[in-house]
């Protein structure tokens, strides 16, 4: 019949039909890889409470402060090792729009660092904020998943900051759940509009607008208007 279609002759060396056979296998793969790295973050069940002496900021310089970029410079010229200092110029220089330079910054901070040390951590965690804030969440996310593991505990930033990256990724149902796990460890800071103004002094415009959206859905979670 004119109308059927020739199975033998269009088989699975057919061209049409190993670049299906390709997509279908590169979706499956894609999809594993999605679950696999579900699998390998942080619970949204813990309880966080534990501090870290290593989720701090690096001091901020102003990327067109001549003078402070200058004797930042001249001080990793004198101590190429200094963690701290290679961690402020990977944000110098991702404030000067040069990603590829901080990012290998950070990474040299990271490899210099003492392994498992305060220092390391402190070098992944900012990381990941360099990250988030260069539009790339899931490596951030991946960053703050090695801190978070080198801390060996339940360090309280993870739920907020997990959320704060999922929230702004799009998965705003894991987003939520981390939120929901930020606020049950640490209710004053993360589910009362006071706290959320002290824990989120540092952060900039766009994620204190993402913080109040999951404030918000968070509330509207749990029967209660916007507030």
């Amino acid at each position: 019949m004119s109308g059927s279609i020739n199975c033998a002759r269009f088989g699975a060396e057919h061209p049409l039909l190993k670049r299906v056979h390709s997509l279908l296998w590169l979706g499956l793969w894609l999809f594993a890889g999605t679950l696999a790295a579900q699998e390998g973050l942080p619970s949204v069940d813990e309880n966080y409470v534990d501090a870290d002496n290593a989720a701090q900021f690096a001091q901020t310089i102003d990327p067109q402060d001549r003078r402070a970029v200058q004797q930042l410079e001249q001080l990793l010229s004198y101590d190429e090792r200094n963690v701290p200092a290679r961690v402020q110029s990977g944000h110098v220089l991702l404030g000067r729009g040069l990603r590829a330079r901080a990012g290998q910054e950070f990474e040299y901070a990271i490899r210099v660092a003492e392994a498992g040390s305060r220092l390391q951590r402190y070098a992944y965690w900012n990381y990941g904020w360099a990250l988030l804030r260069g539009g790339d969440t899931a490596a951030a996310v991946e960053q703050w998943r090695i801190a978070a593991e080198l801390h060996g505990g339940k360090p309280d930033w993870v739920p907020p900051l997990f959320a704060l990256a999922f929230w702004q990724s799009g998965d705003r149902d894991l987003a939520l759940s981390y939120y929901k796990a930020a606020v049950r460890a640490l209710p004053e800071r993360w589910g009362e509009r006071q706290g959320l103004e002290q824990a989120a002094q540092e952060w900039t415009a766009n994620e204190k607008f993402a913080l109040e959206s999951l404030y918000a859905a968070w509330r509207e979670s749990i029967g209660l208007s916007a507030g």
